[in-house]
C-alpha cells in the first residue's frame, strides 16, 4: 500500500535538515557542472541562521526550501528551491504559500520575487504575482521582479469620479501638467474617522506624482 503523502512547512528547521539541504544541492551542482544554488551556500546558511529560511517535508524528509528577507512591511522571497526529484508536482506552490502564510504573521503587507527565468515566472503568475509598474528609466534589472499584495488594500479604478480621490502619475511633476493620472484610487474612511477603510498599497517611485483631491479642493 502506497505511504500517504504527509506534508509540512516548518519555519524552524534543524541542522540535521539544513545538511540535508546542502548534500542534494552539491550533488546536483556536481552534475551541473557547478551550477545551481549551491554557489550560494553561504547565503541561504545566513539566512538560516538569521531565521529567515524554511522548509518543506515530505513525509519527514526535506524536499524543498525558501529563503527571505523583511524590511518593514515589506518582504522579498530570495531563494525557492526544490529537490530535483520532486519537482513539477506543485510543490514550489505549497512552499511559497506557506511561506507568505508566515509572513502575514509578521505584519507584511507586500510580498517580491526575482524572476530568474521563465519556469520561475509562471510558477510567481500562478500565485497570483503581477508586474510592478514599468518605469523606463530605471528599467534596467538583470531579473524581472513581481510583487504581490497579501492583505486587503484598495483597488485602483481609473475611471473613478469620486468626491475624495487619491490621483498618482509614472512621471515627475513637471511632465503631469496636461496629462490625466495614470491611477485614481476612490477614498473611503472608517464612520466618522479618517483611517482607510482599505489601505492604499501600490509600488511606486519617489519622483512620480501623488495628488489627493477632494471635491475641488487639492
Amino acid at each position: 500500500m502506497e505511504q500517504e503523502k504527509q506534508f509540512q512547512i516548518d519555519l524552524n528547521p534543524l541542522q540535521e535538515q539544513i545538511a540535508q539541504i546542502e548534500e542534494w544541492l552539491y550533488t546536483e551542482s556536481k552534475k551541473k557542472n557547478n551550477n545551481g544554488f549551491y554557489c550560494n551556500w553561504e547565503i541561504i546558511y545566513n539566512s538560516y541562521l538569521n531565521n529567515k529560511c524554511g522548509i518543506l517535508t515530505l513525509n519527514e524528509n526535506v524536499i524543498g526550501f525558501g529563503t527571505w528577507s523583511i524590511y518593514e512591511s515589506t518582504s522579498k522571497i530570495e531563494i525557492v528551491e526544490i529537490h530535483p526529484k520532486q519537482r513539477r508536482k506543485g510543490y514550489g506552490n505549497k512552499l511559497i504559500n506557506g511561506i507568505i502564510d508566515f509572513l502575514l504573521t509578521e505584519n507584511v503587507f507586500v510580498v517580491s520575487a526575482d524572476c530568474t527565468n521563465d519556469k520561475s515566472e509562471r510558477l510567481l503568475r500562478k500565485l497570483d504575482f503581477i508586474d510592478f509598474p514599468r518605469n523606463e528609466d530605471k528599467w534596467l534589472r538583470e531579473n524581472k521582479q513581481l510583487y504581490k499584495v497579501i492583505v486587503p488594500s484598495l483597488p485602483t479604478n481609473i475611471d473613478s469620479e469620486g468626491t475624495e480621490l487619491i490621483e498618482l502619475w509614472d512621471s515627475e511633476p513637471y511632465k503631469c501638467d496636461f496629462i490625466e493620472p495614470k491611477w485614481k484610487w476612490n477614498v473611503k474612511f472608517e464612520n466618522n474617522s479618517t483611517i482607510l477603510e482599505k489601505p492604499i498599497i501600490f509600488p511606486c517611485e519617489r519622483d512620480w506624482r501623488v495628488r489627493w483631491k477632494k471635491g475641488n479642493s487639492i
